[in-house]
């Protein structure tokens, strides 16, 4: 059932839809950047690559990160791989790309030096079958670079109906050394809410504990505070309709609770303001009207920050409640 629904799912899926293709943008340094440039700044810097390689992405969707990749190593070549072809004729445009594949990683050709999946894995239901796949196309000194969503720092991620699994850092690791690789790094703070590995070919000695007690807590504190956020926004709905910043999973999901108590989006992607979402105006948010609440239903990490930055507009920015864990939780 579950794999129906997905399928259904995916064959109406629009990729950044909202900002009509538009890749997202995070703030970094001040600045709206497109994320996939920030984290391949960081990853860069971390790897140091020589000036000319092969890069292969996986999930590439319409080349958001390719492009960006073409952009900062302009010598590398570039491949594609994707559920389907609807993007083949963006992507093989952008500079450096040499191929572009649909569906069979089998027919994948050739070794390369760096292999992305960011924000693939988790859709995967069996992925020990296809990073087994995937590492059989890695050079011998080649890297794996995977991004997923970091459910303990954004609980906002459990809604997502096409995640197949919600990685922690332990179960991660397990994961990629089933496969035959072994951690060089893992972050969680080069791209905020996100889990972001660094792996390369190799064997590692002893699993990583998964403590499944440990993780069935977290999940109900992730669960109880989703409660906490929607009734803390209906609370501030009570007098008059609020605006929600943001038009994602997140925003999409707290106006489904609530649809007659918000009046409009906040967003600060240029791409976006101007456009409509659920039918409802995305303004920037120098455009709210005063004396307008304006609920951030964001990671806790990002959404304080938030507040107290636009807070500053003389607008009212309400931040949700804080995301904590027991002791016995880590």
């Amino acid at each position: 059932l579950w794999g129906h629904q997905v399928a259904e799912i995916y064959n109406q899926y629009r990729i950044y839809y909202q900002s009509s293709g538009a890749e997202q943008k995070i703030l970094a340094n001040d600045s709206l950047v497109p994320r996939s440039e920030h984290l391949l700044h960081q990853i860069l810097d971390y790897l140091r690559p020589p000036e000319v390689g092969r890069m292969l992405d996986m999930g590439c969707g319409n080349g958001g990160l390719l492009r960006s990749f073409s952009r900062i190593m302009p010598k590398w070549s570039l491949s594609g791989l994707d559920l389907s072809d609807i993007e083949r004729d963006n992507v093989v445009r952008i500079p450096g790309v040499e191929a572009f594949y649909t569906g069979n990683i089998d027919e994948v050709a050739g070794a390369f030096d760096m292999i992305f999946l960011l924000h693939t894995l988790e859709h995967i239901p069996e992925p020990n079958l296809v990073l087994c796949k995937l590492r059989q196309k890695l050079a011998a000194q080649g890297a794996m670079i995977f991004q997923v969503p970091n459910y303990r720092q954004n609980p906002f991620d459990l809604l997502i109906a096409d995640h197949a699994t919600h990685f922690s850092v332990e179960t991660l690791s397990s994961v990629l050394i089933n496969a035959g690789l072994a951690v060089g790094t893992m972050a969680d703070g080069w791209v905020r809410k996100e889990i972001t590995v660094v792996a390369r070919p190799g064997t590692v000695a002893a699993m990583p504990a998964v403590d499944c007690a440990k993780t069935v807590s977290e999940v109900e504190t992730c669960i109880q505070w989703l409660s906490d956020v929607k009734t803390q926004a209906m609370d501030l709905a009570r007098s008059k309709p609020i605006a929600v910043f943001g038009t994602s999973i997140a925003a999409t999901w707290l106006f489904g609770q609530m649809p007659d108590q918000v009046a409009l989006f906040v967003d600060e992607d240029p791409c976006r303001i101007g456009r409509t979402h659920m039918d409802r105006p995305i303004l920037a948010p120098q455009e709210i009207p005063e004396g307008m609440t304006v609920y951030l239903p964001l990671a806790p990490v990002i959404a304080e920050h938030l507040a107290m930055r636009l807070g500053q507009q003389g607008r009212q920015y309400v931040a949700p409640p804080c995301l904590s864990y027991g002791p016995d939780q880590g």
